[in-house]
């Protein structure tokens, strides 16, 4: 599961003279403070900004990479008033900075504070699967790979992994687009991976996004593996990448999985099924070998 969060206090002492306080809850946050702004983010992703006016607080989601993310935001105030400009939780769609709410100072002459906390996700509300799509096996026709992990694998498939499958293959071996859709994602710095959920945060990946809002996820990628770039738009059985053995990883493989969000705190995976030479595959069973058409 992808899940990050941050929390942030500030208060206002006078009308004439602040005091402001902040505290974070990560480690792994970075701040800017233009003009009258603060900006809060977490893992360069998702950030929070608040912009400061004579008689309310404007605050912002921004989302700062190209795929969609959801976001839960709770506020809570003293001698301010809340005008919400977004649902909670909602979608934020790729390299946005979205108005999330107004707070409205009631009497400037009393002191005034706000604290806010988020968490967010990778992934959409609205993504709606299209069931009856038939996806391509993500490797070279006439090329077959045995499934080391299937739907509710006792490994790692289970939570926002139940549906996604795990695909045996050296590493170098060639990865093509299962769906036609836009790559939202793109990570190949890291050469580290390993058997512990430690090593989640260093796989290397490709993310398409389709026409249904869902992500498609192509998971631990060789170091350099990656053979698209963000906002390209690949057919399906287009040349995408090269598997690897990075991030969460028990032996090289390619982890494939279609997913959207459930709220700011999950995600969930969708059933998918193949097509494969010997005919549509439903349920992919793990040891099974599957030759792509």
């Amino acid at each position: 599961m992808h899940l990050f969060s941050h929390i942030t206090t500030r208060r206002q002492t006078t009308p004439h003279g602040e005091v402001l306080l902040a505290v974070c809850l990560l480690v792994q946050v970075t701040f800017t403070v233009p003009a009258d702004a603060e900006t809060h983010c977490s893992e360069q992703t998702v950030c929070v900004q608040s912009v400061r006016h004579e008689h309310f607080v404007d605050i912002f989601v921004i989302d700062k990479k190209a795929f969609d993310v959801t976001v839960g935001l709770a506020l809570t105030f003293r001698n301010m008033r809340l005008e919400p400009l977004q649902n909670d939780p909602e979608t934020y769609i790729g390299r946005s900075r979205t108005p999330a709410a107004r707070l409205h100072v009631k009497n400037r002459k009393v002191r005034w504070k706000y604290r806010y906390t988020y968490d967010w996700v990778r992934g959409s509300l609205y993504a709606t699967h299209e069931d009856g799509y038939i996806y391509a096996l993500p490797y070279e026709s006439g090329h077959g790979y045995k499934v080391a992990q299937s739907f509710n694998g006792d490994f790692s498939h289970f939570g926002d992994d139940q549906y996604a499958v795990d695909f045996s293959m050296p590493v170098g071996t060639a990865i093509y687009a299962a769906r036609e859709g836009m790559v939202v994602g793109v990570k190949e710095d890291s050469s580290t991976g390993g058997p512990s959920e430690g090593y989640k945060r260093f796989g290397n990946y490709v993310i398409v996004q389709h026409a249904d809002h869902t992500l498609g996820e192509y998971f631990h990628l060789k170091r350099n593996g990656a053979l698209v770039h963000v906002r390209q738009s690949v057919k399906r059985g287009d040349l995408i990448g090269l598997s690897g053995d990075t991030g969460h990883a028990n032996g090289a493989h390619l982890h494939f999985g279609v997913y959207g969000a459930l709220s700011g705190k999950a995600r969930r995976s969708f059933p998918i099924r193949f097509q494969a030479q010997r005919g549509i595959i439903d349920r992919p069973l793990k040891g099974e070998r599957y030759i792509a058409p």
